[in-house]
């Protein structure tokens, strides 16, 4: 858990203190420059403040920043481009767009041309604008904590022995994790996916446990059902990740079942989904797994969410992911009450062909018999 003094995910080892976070902050109107000033220097974060983009662009050869956030206007040129600028420059930094609400619709088309990580809407709610900073912020630590680590393990071999056999034990905890790292996926991608299981355990234990159970989960059905070798892999991934959506929401959402919230309440735990999506973009070329992720809660008959997909327009692999989601809510009595395994099978079975699809409802039932 992170604090006041200290932002990142271990819980001994090296610790990134705010103060060792760069932030760079472009924005050619002086109130609003101010007024981020105000909440980025109350936090201890090393922020620098600058009003053009001619200016930004001679920064990054003196500093390197770990965060920039660009008004979408500035006095000699786009927001837009100056973060195209810094994602060739400085690809480590992550890129944060600042825009007024009108203005939002015109730039979305244009966000993963500048590899952007957030767009915030001006004008801004101090807290909301807290919250994507701060998942950046912890992005950015982990990738800084783990340069120190690593750093620490070359002098001495021993360190990096155990430090190799503490990150095997990771990723290998199960089934789960070991099928990933024998797997042709690209390391990076395998190193989103621990960041991302680890801001989960930091958000909700229990939900970090729960994703690995759908992975595990999901992967053995897709396994039964007999798909390739590649369709195996990105189902494991979907699931771990699925609920990655989640990290947004309050503590009062994650710990209310969805038939007690309240209508605004409900409407933004729906779109779980769809944030989790939008917050993976960075996996690029795992468009398959992304879409799984944005349709996890849909069901034959469009009674799902968010979009009411309905029939053929649901993947195998959102039909499998919608299963054993299913299977997890019944069985630790988020959807109802608490009463187990057969209880959650018995649900399952009672909604088949309506809610689940019948092919894939067969392939998860064989893994219990």
């Amino acid at each position: 858990m992170t604090d006041q003094n200290n932002i990142g995910t271990s819980t001994s080892g090296p610790r990134i203190r705010p103060e060792n976070i760069k932030i760079i902050c472009v924005d050619s109107n002086e109130t609003d420059l101010k007024e981020l000033e105000r909440i980025f220097k109350f936090r201890a974060f090393n922020i620098t403040l600058l009003g053009t983009a001619q200016d930004a662009i001679a920064a990054i050869g003196n500093k390197d920043f770990d965060i920039i956030l660009a008004d979408l206007h500035l006095s000699d040129g786009s927001g837009i481009d100056l973060l195209e600028n810094f994602k060739e420059k400085s690809p480590d930094t992550i890129r944060i767009l600042m825009a007024t609400g009108a203005d939002s619709a015109e730039v979305s088309s244009a966000i993963n041309q500048g590899g952007i990580y957030r767009l915030i809407t001006k004008p801004w709610d101090e807290d909301s604008l807290m919250t994507f900073v701060t998942s950046a912020v912890e992005l950015t630590a982990t990738r800084k904590e783990d340069l120190l680590i690593l750093e620490e393990a070359k002098k001495n071999n021993q360190k990096l022995s155990d430090l190799v056999d503490s990150l095997e034990t990771k990723v290998q905890e199960n089934s789960v994790l070991l099928t990933v790292a024998n797997r042709k996926i690209q390391s990076s991608y395998l190193n989103v996916i621990k960041t991302f299981l680890n801001f989960l355990e930091i958000k909700n234990y229990s939900l970090h446990k729960h994703s690995k159970r759908v992975g595990h989960y999901a992967m053995r059905t897709a396994q039964v059902a007999g798909l390739d070798e590649d369709q195996v892999q990105n189902i494991l991934i979907a699931g771990l990740l699925h609920d990655v959506g989640k990290l947004g929401l309050n503590e009062k959402i994650l710990i209310t079942k969805p038939i007690s919230l309240s209508d605004t309440d409900l409407l933004n735990y729906q779109r779980h989904p769809k944030m989790g999506r939008d917050s993976l973009q960075i996996l690029e070329e795992l468009d398959d797994v992304l879409n799984m992720i944005y349709s996890h809660h849909e069901h034959l008959d469009g009674s799902g969410f968010p979009r009411g997909l309905q029939g053929k327009d649901i993947t195998q692999g959102s039909r499998i992911l919608a299963i054993v989601e299913a299977y997890e809510e019944y069985k630790y009595g988020a959807l109802d009450y608490n009463d187990g395994h057969q209880h959650a099978i018995n649900m399952l079975i009672r909604h088949r062909g309506m809610y689940f699809c019948p092919q894939m409802l067969d392939c998860f039932l064989k893994i219990f018999s």
